[in-house]
């Protein structure tokens, strides 16, 4: 039964590549410099806000809590995400066509567009979790500070299905 549900996917899949157009490898046709740009803005932005959100914190108020060390963990997580997919797309192929893609750029194409989307997952996980956090610090109701912890629960639950379909999707 499984092998023959296999063949027929992998059928499907023959199909839809040979109906692929003619690979250009010389000349083809890309995308614009958006990744770049979007990924340099953005990465300037989180800089100067987590930065005067930290300076805040350490010289202002005195006092550091969980949801600041969690955003600087995040911090890093997406800016790891954001040079992988510059680096998919700009080192490995990533501007043109999937049929343009050429095949020495092929794996490492897909292997760093699989830790970028691993930095992204991780990153948004534990932006949730900072949030979270924060709640939890503000409000002293005990019911809700027990809905927080769940809600931490099932944000780490998210975080370990993910992370097994990104490990369990490759053959």
């Amino acid at each position: 039964m499984h092998s023959s549900v296999s063949n027929i996917f992998l059928a499907i899949e023959l199909r839809r590549w040979t109906a692929w157009p003619t690979p250009n490898y010389v000349n083809p046709a890309e995308r614009g410099m958006g990744v770049l740009v979007v990924c340099s803005l953005m990465t300037a932005i989180a800089t100067v806000v987590i930065s005067l959100r930290l300076y805040a914190k350490l010289f202002h108020v005195y006092s550091p809590r969980s949801d600041d060390y969690c955003m600087v963990l995040v911090y890093f997580l997406l800016l790891g995400h954001g040079v992988f997919t510059t680096i998919c797309v700009y080192v490995y192929s990533g501007r043109v066509h999937v049929w343009d893609i050429p095949p020495e750029h092929a794996l490492k194409n897909g292997i760093t567009g699989w830790i970028a989307e691993l930095l992204y997952f991780c990153g948004s996980t534990a932006v949730r979790s900072s949030i979270l956090l924060f709640y939890r610090r503000i409000y002293n109701n005990l019911r809700f500070k027990y809905f927080v912890d769940a809600l931490q629960i099932l944000n780490a639950m998210y975080l370990i299905g993910i992370v097994t379909i990104l490990f369990l999707q490759c053959k």
